[in-house]
């Protein structure tokens, strides 16, 4: 059924139709006894894939280098850092045993000084004397 739409038909369309499908069907037929001898596709990549492929390859190695630029510069300055704070440690320690030992020092008091201490160590007081001296300084 024809309409009105529709123009009459080439007469040189079938034939440049069947010389196209001559040289499909002759190139698929050397592909595949291409991949039937090699056992590799005859295909490759486009040249527009092989682009994409080099530029994510290229893009891929860049953010590699970058990473591994940063992270040591991160390190050596992460490695200067606890270095300096660590010099100082040792300052720090010095002034807080220091503090301790003056604490210390207020905290307890020498008794030698004090009246009646030597008293007690003389060899001709009484023993009751030397008694009452630890009695006495228990009630304070």
């Amino acid at each position: 059924m024809r309409t009105a739409t529709r123009g009459p038909r080439p007469a040189a369309a079938p034939a440049v139709t069947a010389a196209v499908m001559a040289a499909a069907v002759t190139r698929d037929l050397r592909a595949a006894r291409l991949e039937s001898q090699t056992g590799v596709a005859g295909r490759s990549l486009g040249l527009g894939m092989r682009f994409s492929l080099a530029t994510a390859i290229l893009l891929l190695v860049t953010l590699s280098a970058l990473l591994l630029v940063v992270n040591a510069h991160a390190n050596r300055v992460a490695r200067e850092s606890i270095r300096g704070d660590l010099s100082r440690a040792p300052a720090i320690v010095g002034a807080y045993q220091a503090d301790l030992a003056a604490r210390a020092g207020n905290q307890v008091r020498s008794i030698a000084g004090e009246p009646g201490t030597k008293a007690i160590f003389d060899p001709g007081v009484s023993l009751a004397t030397r008694h009452e001296r630890p009695l006495a300084a228990g009630r304070k």
